[in-house]
C-alpha cells in the first residue's frame, strides 16, 4: 500500500464498496446545467468539474451526505494507517478531513496542481469509463516549490515523475504539496471521483494553526 516516491510516500489501496449506490447519488445531486469547457481549465485544473454540485447542500463537504458516509469512514481509516506509517505524533494535534468534493470529467487538459496548505490530500475513483488518463505525481524537489529539508544532492537522482493507472475503487493518499495531474489532452472518458484534504488542528497549541 505504501509506495516510496521521491523520497516521499504515496498510499494506494482499493476499497471494496458498492460504488453503484455512490454513482446514483452523485448523479441525483448533480446540476446538469453546468457545462464542461476545456477553456475553463487553468494549469490542468478545472473547477467546472466540481461546480456540477454547487447547488448541493453538501457541496465541498460530501462527507455530510449520509449516502457517502461509508466511503468516507473507510477513507478515514486508511488516512490513519497512512499517518501511522509516516510516524506523525498526534499527542497535541488532530488531523481531520476538511473538504470532500465530487468530480466529474469527460475530458481534460494538460497540467498539474497541488493542494498547498493541506497535510494530506486524497482521490477516490468510484466510476471510470473510456480511455482514461494516467495519474502523475511530480517530485517536489524538481519543481519551483523545492524548499524542503531534504533538498540536497542525495535526492536529485530520484525519478522526476511517478505514474499510476487508476482503477475503480482506488484510493490515493499523498502530501498536499505534491504536484499531480495528467498530461493527456482532450482524451474522451468518464471519470467520477471524490477528492479533498485533511488539515492539522489543535486546541492544545496556542495560536495554532
Amino acid at each position: 500500500m505504501i509506495i516510496e516516491a521521491f523520497p516521499l510516500k504515496i498510499y494506494r489501496t482499493n476499497i471494496n464498496i458498492d460504488n453503484k449506490i455512490i454513482l446514483e447519488e452523485a448523479k441525483r445531486t448533480m446540476n446538469r446545467d453546468v457545462p464542461f469547457h476545456l477553456n475553463d481549465a487553468h494549469n490542468g485544473y478545472t473547477s467546472v468539474q466540481k461546480r456540477f454540485w454547487v447547488d448541493s447542500p453538501t457541496y465541498g463537504k460530501e462527507f455530510n451526505n449520509a449516502v457517502f458516509k461509508e466511503v468516507h469512514n473507510l477513507i478515514d481509516t486508511h488516512v490513519q494507517k497512512y499517518i501511522d506509517s509516516l510516524e506523525i505524533q498526534q499527542k497535541f494535534i488532530d488531523i481531520k478531513i476538511s473538504s470532500s468534493y465530487l468530480n466529474y470529467g469527460e475530458s481534460t487538459s494538460s497540467g498539474f496542481h497541488d493542494h498547498e496548505g493541506a497535510l494530506i490530500s486524497y482521490t477516490y475513483y468510484f466510476h471510470l469509463e473510456g480511455d482514461l488518463p494516467e495519474l502523475i505525481f511530480i517530485n517536489p524537489i524538481s519543481t519551483v516549490k523545492a524548499r524542503y529539508p531534504w533538498n540536497n544532492l542525495k535526492y536529485k537522482t530520484h525519478t522526476s515523475t511517478m505514474t499510476f493507472y487508476p482503477q475503480v475503487g482506488d484510493l490515493f493518499l499523498f502530501p498536499g504539496y505534491m504536484l499531480h495531474g495528467t498530461e493527456v489532452i482532450n482524451s474522451k472518458f468518464k471519470r467520477w471521483l471524490f477528492n479533498g484534504d485533511y488539515h492539522v488542528y489543535s486546541d492544545s497549541i496556542p495560536n495554532f494553526p
